[in-house]
């Protein structure tokens, strides 16, 4: 029993990769979500190939509605994260509506960039960037990295192998307007040098 006024969540898994031979939604919501392989993407050992190249990329769209991916929700993102080399600063994955102004992005930056990092960016106004929590160090390579984004609107906390990486306490809600989720470098975006697999998101909704 929950108490009176406290609200307990419904989930409502939309997104479930495990890029098993093609690059396919195998969530029973599937039929939602169209999906659009870009540029140079392709599937190496059952995962995900990011090579660093501008747009390599997979777009997701929601095919009726569009209160999936417009951030106005709370939801888990759960995904397998392998970087491969620390030179290639890019993105790992991204929210990113028609004009890439208003945008919700987890970034890598290389050593090459002066950083070894991941990094939360909230585009738009306030632009904000949310780093590694002290004390994390560098990320691993050529390691995969069990990683889960609990985003609530005005925070969001990303995990790696159950350690707290990124605390983004002080998130401001992005703007309620039409996205699409990406895996991998929008448009001519870079992405980073490695790869994604086990890619999941759940929808909190609440309930009484």
């Amino acid at each position: 029993m929950y108490p009176l006024g406290v609200l307990k969540k419904k989930q409502l898994k939309i997104l479930k990769l495990t890029f098993t031979g093609s690059i396919v939604n195998e969530a029973s919501t599937a039929s939602n979500t169209v999906i659009y392989p870009d540029g140079t993407v392709s599937l190496a050992g059952n995962k995900l190939n990011l090579d660093g190249s501008a747009g390599c990329s997979v777009k997701i769209e929601q095919n009726v509605g569009s209160d999936w991916f417009n951030l106005q929700r709370d939801f888990d993102l759960k995904f397998d994260l392998m970087i491969t080399s620390g030179t290639q600063a890019g993105e790992v994955l991204a929210f990113i509506d028609t004009t890439n102004t208003y945008t919700f992005k987890l970034l890598y930056e290389g050593v090459s960039y002066g950083f070894s990092e991941l990094r939360l960016w909230r585009g738009g106004t306030p632009l904000q960037t949310f780093s590694l929590v002290p004390g994390y160090g560098v990320v691993p390579k050529n390691t995969v990295l069990n990683c889960v984004l609990e985003y609530r609107k005005t925070s969001a906390k990303l995990y790696t192998n159950n350690v707290l990486a990124i605390d983004a306490a002080a998130l401001t809600q992005p703007s309620n307007i039409t996205r699409d989720f990406w895996l991998g470098g929008y448009g001519v975006e870079d992405t980073c040098l490695g790869s994604l697999d086990n890619v999941e998101m759940t929808l909190l909704l609440s309930e009484y």
